[in-house]
């Protein structure tokens, strides 16, 4: 019998046995969902944020509501996997959204933005370096 490379003892059979295709088949596609989720989450949050009357807070608690309500309203059996891996991808992003909104520490500065007052990369990299640059900090960068 011919070995696996690098696994003493195992034969690429035993391996092949091993790695559930179908299982990393159902985990692709629930990150694909998760995704998509995001993706409309983040439409669905600028598409609020451009009408100007719903504040960052609002906006992620309406976002979390439709997460939880996806499923529920879309029943169907055959997309229930989908849907519901669409619906956790919203209310991830919207529940992420809602702690910078409250400025917890760690998630103010997600995606790179400086909505919540984070400080940009360039004032990070000059504290890191121990160099004062005050025009990085005060957003001249």
């Amino acid at each position: 019998m011919a070995l696996a490379s690098g696994i003493k003892g195992t034969t690429q059979n035993q391996m092949a046995k091993k790695l559930d295709f179908k299982a990393m088949s159902a985990r692709a596609t629930q990150a694909a969902g998760m995704v998509a989720g995001v993706a409309a989450s983040r439409f669905i949050g600028k598409t609020l944020s451009n009408t100007g009357k719903v504040s960052p807070k609002v906006s992620a608690g309406i976002r979390i509501a439709i997460g939880a309500l996806l499923p529920v309203v879309i029943g169907d059996k055959k997309k229930a996997g989908i849907v519901t891996d669409v619906a956790n991808g919203i209310m991830a992003e919207a529940a992420t959204s809602l702690a910078g909104s409250f400025g917890v520490p760690g998630l103010s500065g997600l995606g790179g933005t400086d909505d919540y007052g984070a400080v940009s990369y360039a004032a990070q990299e000059d504290l890191l370096n121990g160099t004062l640059n005050y025009g990085a900090v005060s957003g001249s960068d």
